[in-house]
């Protein structure tokens, strides 16, 4: 990304960046105005200083937490199944850089706690726990399109609520409570084999603006 090497990333440089990953089958899925936008629109967003471009810092700060929310057209420009690969060209670049990726540990933890962020977001009758109508809204509305729908697979969203609801129901009260709903997406995310970075990437920057959108 860093093309004349100065460590500081412009607009101009986040924009052919934007350019190239979000191809698809070699196509351009933005056209060069609109990944300027974009690429304008993610400055904005993570250029804690002011100064008109991104340090190291304030990439891999804008990486994991700022620029996917901020900007939800940049997702329905590439479609949310394109994410994971942005992720993962994020963490490539991030290496280019020679920059520190936090790590494993530390990817756990932030996800974890962005899926309960996401519990919140489904317990619509805040009593702590999660049923079978709420977990289906979860899947229906965000992991089915997305991770699923990359994945090739055809689910049904009732039907694939409950036998997660069945496999994490330790006590079989037909409710998800959090620790519960955290082996539920943690199920969901071995299962389809995505790493904790590209988990933390789908759940803050897709799950949750869903789902705030719909609350």
């Amino acid at each position: 990304i860093d093309e004349d090497g100065d460590t500081a990333l412009r607009v101009s440089e986040l924009a052919r960046y934007f350019a190239v990953v979000t191809k698809a089958d070699g196509r351009p899925m933005l056209t060069r105005a609109e990944a300027t936008r974009v690429a304008q629109a993610a400055l904005d967003s993570a250029d804690l200083d002011h100064d008109g471009a991104l340090s190291v810092s304030e990439f891999v700060a804008a990486f994991v937490s700022r620029i996917v929310p901020d900007i939800p057209d940049f997702m329905n420009a590439i479609a949310a199944q394109q994410f994971v690969l942005v992720t993962d060209s994020c963490r490539h670049a991030l290496a280019a850089l020679g920059a520190g990726f936090p790590t494993d540990a530390s990817l756990a933890r932030t996800a974890r706690a962005t899926q309960d962020a996401l519990f919140e977001q489904c317990d619509a009758d805040s009593d702590g726990r999660i049923g079978g109508a709420e977990l289906e809204r979860l899947l229906r509305e965000c992991v089915i399109p997305t991770l699923y729908a990359r994945a090739g697979a055809d689910v049904d969203g009732k039907a694939e609520a409950a036998r997660l609801l069945r496999a994490v129901d330790v006590n079989m009260d037909g409710k998800c409570n959090r620790s519960e709903f955290r082996d539920a997406l943690d199920a969901i995310r071995k299962e389809y084999r995505v790493s904790h970075v590209q988990w933390l990437g789908l759940c803050h920057g897709v799950f949750l603006p869903i789902l705030a959108r719909g609350r």
